[in-house]
């Protein structure tokens, strides 16, 4: 197997290992929401706790397939470095276009980053308006206050999430200004 067909191969591995994880993200952020919610036939004592995993989980898969963004963009970079047979040029046109090579894969950013936004602000939401609700009625104890754990927990990993997409795309980045530099 020549090394262009190897790398390519690889590439193809990290992108369906992509498309899974963005696949069990779903999955699993809607099952774990569903159940903390109450939509299942729960009677487990505080469920709504398990709503706090919801932005672990979306961080979680942000990890990997950002690593497996970088793992394929090191592989166009080395194409492009040491002039693999029939892909350097492909390489060389994403590099060079008119527009930045990071808008090309905006869809995907969407899918990825702004998607587990959303689901640390919805984990907030729910937490904060219980909380607010049963401050109102002046009936705040134990058992209300551990609902206090969704917003703090939505807002710590959404620190996390801009993190590893500040990191992302700082890497990212640099992969591309070194790509045209040559």
């Amino acid at each position: 197997m020549a090394a262009a067909d190897k790398l390519r191969d690889e590439s193809m591995q990290y992108q369906a290992a992509k498309r899974d994880l963005l696949k069990w993200k779903l999955i699993l952020t809607g099952t774990v929401t569903a159940f903390g919610l109450g939509f299942t036939q729960s009677t487990v004592p505080h469920a709504h706790l398990a709503l706090c995993v919801v932005p672990l989980i979306a961080l979680y898969c942000d990890l990997l397939i950002r690593d497996y963004d970088l793992r394929i963009a090191i592989k166009g970079f080395f194409v492009v470095h040491n002039a693999v047979d029939g892909y350097a040029d492909y390489e060389r046109f994403i590099n060079s276009a008119p527009i930045s090579p990071l808008k090309w894969w905006t869809f995907s950013d969407v899918a990825i980053f702004w998607m587990s936004l959303l689901h640390c602000v919805f984990v907030a939401a729910v937490g904060a308006s219980y909380i607010t609700a049963n401050y109102i009625t002046d009936n705040l104890d134990y058992d209300n206050l551990l609902w206090l754990a969704l917003p703090v927990t939505a807002i710590i990993n959404a620190v996390f999430i801009i993190a590893v997409q500040v990191v992302f795309k700082q890497k990212h980045r640099a992969m591309h200004r070194a790509a045209r530099k040559g």
